[in-house]
């Protein structure tokens, strides 16, 4: 909670939210919390037990992990990125918010190969999918850590991405393809050895 005197000008205002935003999540990524209103419907249910183990890959500065953290306590969270800087931020967040149920590390996918067989209840994998070339590898590992019954939630771009964001934005931010439709993606989960798969487009 933020008190604000009544006072206090409207760009005044917005640079005190901003800071305490930034304190909270680690950077000002406001786009993220696009992604997580859509995931946030999806774990409305309770699909986590008590003491459900959870990977985040491509966590970036960890702001997804955060919010299940907050929202699932007595989960465990165990989220990785590539980018060692990223991985600082959300150390460093983590710290602050004294929060204690994420552990950050810096891992390159698909590189999962560092956990054994059934590690986790759940793998997000949250606007990741569209950057990693080796995609069938991945989610072939993907499946392979999981727990007999357990869920991967996957956010990615349709292939209208560059046409409404523009190409050379595409590029800039590192997506190795266009994106995906749906029978696409549901081919390579397919191939990857997934049963149900359900899509929700947002």
């Amino acid at each position: 909670a933020v008190y604000c005197d009544s006072g206090l000008k409207r760009g005044a205002l917005k640079q005190v939210l901003k800071r305490v935003y930034c304190r909270t999540y680690g950077h000002s990524d406001l786009h993220t919390h696009i992604r997580w209103r859509a995931l946030e419907n999806l774990l409305s249910a309770n699909w986590l037990g008590v003491g459900s183990s959870v990977l985040e890959v491509g966590c970036s500065t960890g702001v997804i992990s955060f919010e299940v953290a907050r929202r699932y306590w007595d989960t465990k969270i165990l989220a990785v990125d590539a980018d060692q800087e990223a991985i600082e931020i959300a150390d460093k967040t983590k710290s602050l918010n004294r929060v204690t149920n994420v552990e950050f590390r810096v891992l390159r996918v698909p590189g999962l190969e560092k956990f054994a067989n059934e590690t986790f209840d759940a793998v997000l994998l949250i606007d990741v999918i569209e950057h990693v070339n080796e995609d069938g590898i991945l989610m072939k590992e993907i499946a392979r850590v999981l727990k007999p019954g357990g869920v991967v939630v996957i956010s990615t771009p349709t292939t209208n991405y560059p046409r409404v964001f523009g190409r050379r934005f595409h590029e800039m931010i590192g997506h190795v393809r266009e994106g995906y439709w749906r029978r696409d993606l549901e081919d390579v989960l397919r191939n990857a050895g997934f049963g149900a798969v359900r899509c929700k487009p947002y």
